[in-house]
């Protein structure tokens, strides 16, 4: 069997993690705005998942939504692309108004911006070593 599909699978899965050359572009290769723009995601997640997990808790849909959009923004212009189609998921839930899957959504988020954020990390101690 070949490899190379294997090799283009695992580059294509990581880019979806984090699509680093682009990120970089954005840039300019610029680490200290990147280290900066990491440290604004990190704060805006925060007060978003609270605010996601409080409109789960009270049954509030357009809150979810809301919530979840602004995490969609934030992964996206990090180009954090499977932080971005888990928070695009959980904010269709809180559109469509049915919050049965919404627990399981947040849950799935929260895990991508996990790995997005590992990800910045090892970003940026590649580019001060």
């Amino acid at each position: 069997m070949d490899s190379q599909p294997e090799h283009v699978s695992a580059e294509a899965e990581s880019d979806r993690l984090l699509d680093q050359e682009h990120l970089l572009e954005q840039v300019d290769h610029d680490y200290d705005l990147l280290n900066e723009l990491l440290d604004l995601f990190r704060k805006s997640c925060v007060e978003n998942m609270r605010e996601a997990r409080e409109a789960i808790a009270r049954s509030d849909a357009g809150a979810l939504a809301r919530a979840a959009h602004a995490v969609k923004g934030a992964a996206g212009n990090l180009s954090g692309m499977d932080a971005h189609d888990a928070a695009e998921r959980l904010e269709r839930v809180g559109r469509a108004g049915d919050l049965g899957e919404a627990a399981a959504g947040l849950a799935a988020l929260e895990q991508a911006v996990e790995e997005l954020e590992s990800a910045l990390e090892r970003l940026l101690e590649s580019g001060r070593g």
